[in-house]
């Protein structure tokens, strides 16, 4: 009964917009309303999205975008060690957990780029380090499966970052952040519109010494995109985005680590072109993920010898896709696409000493096919059916099928209610199947169920706009690590079960110009709990602004977090209260400052990771 209540309630989040130029169309719900210029994207789910607008990215003034989707998405979760840097392998942070699911490491939740899929062809999880808000313009959270768009690894949900889409004439911005730590931000962007042709270039500088010993670290990163109106009906661009950081990871206070360093580099190509005719919207698109990655495992401080080994990899994703949007009459819309993907790499050790190739570990690639068609129809004023249908065909795990279906009910202009099915899966990583000792070359997909129930509702004509989401999702094929005797080893095994439900409440409220309140809160229960998903989450922010000064404040509660599952469970309660600051003391300079966890609050995210206290920040910023 209880999770009938649930599976009754979770739709009433809402989102419709519709495809089609003919037909009804219908209130965009978003909390955001920063506009924004959207390429390269499938269409979305109809249901569960939350957008973080541009206005809000650049107000945080925060390094990473990920930063600011744990306080702003209801249901979403990300995991910290520090106060920059996520860093990865083992005790590696930035951990994305979606209504419970993500998996450490996340490879539940798919980061995106522009429609661009972004992840390790061999371990098969984004890096959350490589994610910096200066390239984004708009950040679109899907909460709950996207499979039916995106295939595997959408099994929770995916987080889509916009890229900046220059405006007309040449603007340029620069910015510089110290505070804490010795931790200092650098960006500087340039971007160009004349006539057809448009650019967008930035670069950025980041390190911080660590509020722990062992704990610095350094990043390099530039963003290049490049693009051209054809015509009025077709468009060309091209990005590329390339990433170099240093990370140290120190270990858990009950036991340090000496020297276990990463030097990460990650690169990101893509060629797109998209076409928009009066009735037909599309976007064909070639791209390239690439990295490499080189670690020292380092060793625990009691003991004598480090390690002789290092770890090295390099690996690819190789992507093909194209969708189109069209309408076939009144109140009709459809979208079809095609994705392909060849993904994999390889992985070695070497001698610590000299350099020499002592084990081979991986050297393997996959492919995946998969064609998708997903429609939406107006039946009379007040109803949308829709559904989509994706056949996904793996080169292990052979054919997929994923199937969505929802309808709305627009009861007018202020009130919309939503329902949806959607089925959620996710392949085995290569990883999983082919390396270290967990390794099981048996595993078989992920699955899980959603159902949801969303309302969204406006007031005040339109001035307080609220939405509240039930959701319910159960699935009996998750990938676990267990020990087997027989083997007398850790082994990968697809004996988990999914067995989640919860609540999510947003909302926004406009007082006047200078004043605006927004917030968010959300209930997870989880009858297999996972790590880095609390039980609840609730922030609450406040904006006032005068001609050239703003105050802004975010107070975030977070209880039953666990840091640690299993045979003796530990949870994390903490309450962290930010404000931040900013005056525009030029036309062209705003000074800016921010401090963090002002209740100085003890407390932890990742096991064994304490993090800091009380952090500020300041710095400036120039437009020109």
């Amino acid at each position: 009964m209880k999770k009938l209540l649930l599976l009754v309630t979770h739709v009433l989040l809402p989102i419709s917009y519709l495809l089609a130029e003919n037909g009804a169309v219908y209130p965009d719900t978003s909390l955001q309303i920063s506009p924004v210029t959207i390429v390269s994207n499938k269409p979305a789910n109809l249901a569960n999205v939350s957008r973080i607008g541009l206005e809000t990215i650049e107000n945080r003034y925060e390094t990473s975008v990920l930063s600011l989707l744990s306080e702003e998405v209801p249901g979403l979760f990300t995991t910290q060690r520090g106060l920059m840097g996520y860093g990865v392998a083992g005790g590696a942070a930035g951990t994305i957990n979606i209504r419970g699911l993500g998996g450490s490491p996340s490879s539940q939740v798919l980061m995106l780029i522009d429609g661009q899929p972004q992840y390790m062809g061999l371990m098969g999880h984004p890096l959350a380090d490589t994610y910096l808000a200066s390239m984004a313009e708009q950040v679109t959270v899907n909460r709950g499966p996207a499979s039916v768009l995106y295939g595997s690894n959408a099994l929770g949900g995916t987080i889509n970052i916009n890229t900046t889409t220059p405006r007309q004439g040449i603007h340029n911005k620069a910015q510089v952040m110290y505070g804490s730590y010795n931790s200092l931000n650098t960006q500087y962007s340039n971007s160009i519109r004349k006539n057809k042709f448009y650019s967008y270039a930035s670069l950025s500088y980041d390190r911080t010494s660590g509020h722990r010993e062992n704990s610095d670290f350094e990043r390099y990163a530039g963003f290049l995109k490049l693009g051209y109106d054809l015509n009025s009906n077709w468009r060309i661009s091209s990005d590329l985005n390339l990433t170099q950081f240093e990370a140290a990871n120190p270990g858990t206070t009950a036991s340090p680590m000496i020297d276990n360093d990463a030097s990460i580099f990650r690169g990101m190509l893509n060629l797109n072109l998209g076409n928009t005719f009066r009735k037909s919207s599309g976007t064909m698109q070639a791209y390239l993920n690439f990295g490499k990655h080189f670690i020292n495992d380092g060793y625990r401080a009691l003991v004598v010898n480090p390690p002789t080994h290092r770890f090295n990899s390099k690996d690819y994703l190789l992507g093909l896709s194209a969708h189109q949007n069209f309408s076939l009459f009144e109140g009709n819309s459809l979208s079809a696409g095609i994705d392909l993907q060849h993904y994999g790499g390889q992985a070695w050790n070497t001698a610590a000493s000299d350099g020499r190739r002592l084990a081979e570990l991986a050297d393997t690639s996959l492919y995946n096919l998969a064609l998708y068609l997903t429609g939406r129809q107006q039946v009379g004023d007040f109803v949308s059916v829709h559904a989509g249908l994706r056949a996904d065909k793996n080169q292990l795990f052979g054919l997929e099928w994923v199937p969505q279906a929802g309808i709305d009910f627009i009861l007018n202009a202020e009130t919309q209610i939503n329902a949806l099915f959607s089925k959620g899966f996710r392949n085995p990583t290569i990883r999983e199947l082919f390396m270290f000792v967990p390794k099981n070359p048996d595993l078989q997909p992920e699955r899980i169920i959603n159902y949801e129930l969303a309302l969204a509702q406006k007031l005040f004509d339109q001035k307080l706009r609220m939405e509240l989401n039930l959701f319910y999702m159960g699935g009996d094929n998750s990938i676990q690590i267990i020990y087997q005797a027989d083997e007398n080893r850790m082994k990968y095994v697809n004996t988990g079960e999914i067995d989640n439900w919860g609540l999510e409440f947003s909302a926004n409220y406009a007082l006047n110009r200078q004043l605006s309140f927004s917030g968010n809160y959300s209930w997870l229960h989880m009858e297999n709990p996972v790590t880095g998903s609390p039980r609840h989450k609730l922030y609450l922010s406040a904006l006032y602004r005068q001609e050239s000064w703003s105050l802004s404040s975010g107070l975030q509660y977070i209880h039953g977090l666990y840091t640690q599952t299993g045979a003796t469970p530990e949870t994390e309660n903490f309450t962290l209260w930010n404000v931040r600051s900013s005056y525009q003391l030029l036309t062209w300079m705003e000074l800016f400052l921010k401090a963090e966890n002002l209740l100085n609050q003890s407390y932890e995210i990742n096991k064994g990771f304490p993090m800091p206290g009380i952090t500020v920040f300041g710095g400036f910023r120039l437009n020109f």
